[in-house]
């Protein structure tokens, strides 16, 4: 943990971690990734006031609606590593949020959400 260890990779706005320790004056965080991967994020960057998603599949359909019934969303496809805000769950769909602001729906088994 800390600013002089050399970067693991850069982290985008909505991507998703599970905090799997901290720091001993509690200013980092160890996160994991959705592939599995442990690092040191500060704890400053991190907010805990809504879940975020990640696909990962290679590529999924995001709908207008929760379910197979809606049209794909012009947000389609998304691809594997793509991030989303959650706004919403109805059974096993997940109303998403992008960065850009738009919106859609995924099914839950091709995200990881935390």
């Amino acid at each position: 943990p800390g600013t002089n260890y050399e970067k693991a990779w850069q982290v985008y706005r909505y991507m998703p971690f599970k905090k799997v320790g901290a720091s001993i004056d509690g200013q980092w965080y160890a996160i994991e990734d959705v592939d599995g991967d442990v690092n040191w994020v500060s704890k400053s960057l991190v907010t805990t006031s809504y879940d975020c998603a990640v696909i990962r599949k290679d590529q999924v359909n995001i709908r207008t609606g929760p379910g197979t019934g809606y049209q794909k969303s012009s947000m389609s496809p998304a691809l594997r590593y793509d991030v989303f805000k959650v706004l919403k769950r109805q059974g096993s769909w997940v109303r998403v949020q992008d960065t850009s602001g738009s919106i859609g729906w995924i099914h839950g088994d091709f995200l990881w959400v935390h």
